[in-house]
């Protein structure tokens, strides 16, 4: 129960001022523990870039750790 309670799985994090260092570090982490980080700030484009970049490292990070438990 207390585990689920603090559990990030499939819930949305929006995050203010996102685009910048703090804020890419913190999406980043929000999405490794299965959160979904949205980044809000107001400069639109580097948000945008931050938040794919994020997105497509994530992706990468994903497949190779499905490939190790498929080949222990």
């Amino acid at each position: 129960m207390t585990k689920d309670l603090f559990s990030l799985k499939d819930k949305v994090i929006i995050i203010t001022g996102g685009a910048g260092l703090l804020g890419v570090q913190h999406a980043e982490e929000i999405e490794e523990f299965g959160g979904i980080p949205v980044i809000l700030d107001i400069n639109d484009k580097e948000g945008n870039e931050k938040s794919k970049k994020i997105h497509e490292n994530q992706s990468k990070i994903n497949e190779n750790q499905s490939k190790i438990h498929e080949n222990p």
